[in-house]
């Protein structure tokens, strides 16, 4: 449900002008007591916004349905010296600057997310190129395999084909 609101307060509530049907800025002093050095030249009171109509009273008083709290959705606060349309253009940059503050929080924790995934990913690769090494240096042996070493058939060890070596000792002469 939308907020209650008064539309005097509202800056989109405005005069509108018996010359040439414009909408201009109802005044502050307007908005107080019902009458300003330019009411005698408008015709009527309108909502900018939805162009609802108010019919302007004698000098001095306010019609009553400015003064009611009702819900308004479209309601934008009242800024002394600006247009109906300067609230519309205020009430744009405001609404334009709160959707680049939701896209920036958006942005923040997409970026996190993905910086952290960046970061994941990076100890990952570091973690498996450790263990790739550290399985190069020092080969894993189980219980029932074989090291790549162990598997391969040793090689015969050449005798050398020399004289039989006698059974006595060395410091004794050999016999001829």
């Amino acid at each position: 449900m939308a907020e209650m609101h008064k539309c005097k307060d509202c800056g989109y509530l405005s005069a509108v002008n018996l010359e040439d049907e414009s909408l201009e800025e109802l005044s502050t002093v307007y908005r107080t007591i019902g009458m300003d050095r330019c009411s005698d030249y408008w015709a009527e009171l309108e909502c900018f916004r939805t162009a609802e109509r108010f019919p302007t009273l004698p000098a001095g008083s306010l019609p009553a349905k400015i003064e009611e709290l009702k819900p308004c959705k479209r309601f934008f606060p009242y800024h002394r010296g600006k247009t109906p349309a300067e609230h519309q253009d205020m009430e744009l940059l405001e609404q334009n600057r709160q959707w680049q503050e939701r896209q920036a929080s958006k942005n923040f924790h997409v970026n996190l997310v993905l910086v952290l995934a960046s970061v994941v990913a990076a100890v990952a690769a570091v973690v498996a190129a450790a263990a790739a090494w550290w399985s190069a240096i020092h080969p894993i042996i189980t219980p029932g395999s074989q090291s790549a070493v162990a598997q391969q058939p040793a090689a015969p060890t050449p005798v050398p084909a020399t004289k039989p070596v006698p059974k006595t000792p060395s410091h004794l002469p050999v016999p001829k």
